[in-house]
């Protein structure tokens, strides 16, 4: 639920640019792939309630359009099959809440993702892997929910480990679970690795699959 100061930043080879913008309000976005699937996310502090909320917009068209073909880089059923890819917009919206426990902050949070679809999807537009389908879940459903918790515990000034569960629900679905175990070592106040694993689980369009994945990161910060 914390949030950056006013004036901070940071980015990662695979997490997004943040920027502090104000005291009270966190922008953040993948610059990457802004052209081919324009998103951007508005993290708010509510000091009443002692906790923020996130609010996000993606437009997933033009990057779907990109994979939508046959060979190389073809991840999804090509337009002769069942047309062109629709115009996607979705919105997400979470809610955080952190306790701070000696070394370890541990932080809740809870969601709500819609989506507006032009026309209808055809179901073998979906990307039946582990990471993308449960990330698509509102383009075909309309909706979903997500809940999780984490736990960071910092057990120096330089390295601390964070161990997280987050679910996805999926209506007429099920329940996707995927858990991660980062470690994070600082190396001065601009640059920081990350290091670990994480774990899925779920019931996709072709059964039951489990997959565990190797997680690294550069995070580069700056400040005011």
């Amino acid at each position: 639920a914390h949030l950056l100061e006013k004036g901070e930043g940071e980015i990662g080879l695979f997490q997004p640019l943040r920027w502090g913008y104000s005291e009270n309000i966190e922008l953040s976005t993948y610059p990457i792939s802004m052209l081919t699937m324009p998103n951007i996310s508005v993290k708010i502090r509510h000091e009443k309630y002692d906790i923020a909320s996130r609010h996000r917009f993606i437009y997933p068209t033009p990057l779907m359009r990109f994979f939508q073909r046959e060979g190389k880089f073809g991840l999804i059923t090509p337009m002769a099959d069942v047309g062109e890819v629709p115009h996607i917009i979705a919105f997400q919206n979470e809610i955080f809440k952190s306790i701070s426990l000696d070394k370890t902050l541990l932080t809740f949070k809870g969601g709500f993702t819609f989506a507006f679809v032009s026309d209808k999807l055809d179901e073998r537009l979906s990307v039946d892997l582990p990471l993308i389908y449960p990330a698509m879940g509102e383009f075909f459903n309309g909706y979903k929910f997500n809940f999780g918790a984490d736990a960071r515990y910092n057990a120096s000034g330089q390295f601390s480990v964070l161990l997280d569960g987050d679910a996805v629900i999926i209506p007429t679905e099920d329940i996707f679970w995927d858990t991660k175990l980062l470690g994070e070592y600082q190396l001065n106040n601009e640059w920081e690795v990350l290091l670990g694993a994480k774990l899925t689980y779920g019931i996709y369009p072709f059964g039951k699959q489990t997959r565990l994945f190797p997680l690294f990161d550069i995070i580069y910060r700056w400040s005011k």
